[in-house]
């Protein structure tokens, strides 16, 4: 066992090797405890990785040795691995949105029992952003979902198949591409915080993402 340092509150953490080895197997919380949210799953605990790891792991050798390097910390939102240049990991913030849980409104997502039981073996999700016209009952001017399929998802729109933007000639202005629903749902979630909120940040992050667009050469 070699210690790394004082963490958070004067704690430690220890990085545990193969003795035979040197093979890293683990890296611990002084207290014994193992970092990550999703250490029970036996699964790297960067955000976006997916990568197996045995019990004692908390992170894969590539996210690991980055961990070693200060390159990476721990999420202060959720405890998942991050890039140490960001305050927040992806999931937990969105082009500078503010944390979901500084929220004082729940905003209910979108979502149907008949999608929940097709996403069994999916990996790709979107959260998106449209633009849409105004209403006489309702002023705004975006809407935010999520979905599994974004190509069908933007043709129920535009055929009046969502109620939620029947009538208001929808149009996708952004969309992002996450692993599971879960992560997407609540990215959708802190879109529509920001809708109600701060519809000048919705602009910004759209803007970004369209000059990102636009730079893309054709194949």
């Amino acid at each position: 066992i070699v210690n790394r340092g004082a963490g958070e509150g004067g704690a430690f953490f220890h990085g545990v090797y193969c003795a035979t080895t040197a093979e890293p197997l683990g890296f611990f919380h002084g207290q014994g405890q193992p970092m990550g949210v999703k250490m029970a799953s036996n699964i790297c605990t960067y955000w976006d990785c997916d990568v197996a790891v045995q019990a004692s792991h908390f992170a894969c050798r590539e996210h690991w040795e980055a961990f070693q390097e200060d390159e990476l910390e721990e999420c202060p939102n959720c405890d998942n691995l991050m890039s140490a240049e960001y305050e927040l990991c992806r999931p937990c913030e969105v082009e500078g949105r503010p944390r979901i849980s500084e929220s004082r409104t729940t905003y209910e997502v979108e979502s149907s029992p008949a999608w929940e039981a097709g996403d069994e073996g999916v990996d790709e999700f979107y959260a998106y952003i449209l633009k849409i016209d105004p209403a006489a009952k309702d002023s705004k001017v975006f809407y935010a979902g999520h979905t599994r399929d974004l190509r069908v998802r933007m043709t129920e729109h535009r055929d009046g198949a969502a109620k939620t933007t029947r009538g208001r000639n929808p149009r996708l202005i952004w969309f992002s591409e996450f692993p599971t629903r879960e992560i997407a749902a609540t990215v959708e979630a802190g879109l529509k915080g920001l809708i109600d909120r701060n519809p000048r940040e919705i602009r910004i992050i759209v803007m970004r993402f369209q000059d990102l667009i636009s730079d893309v050469e054709p194949l």
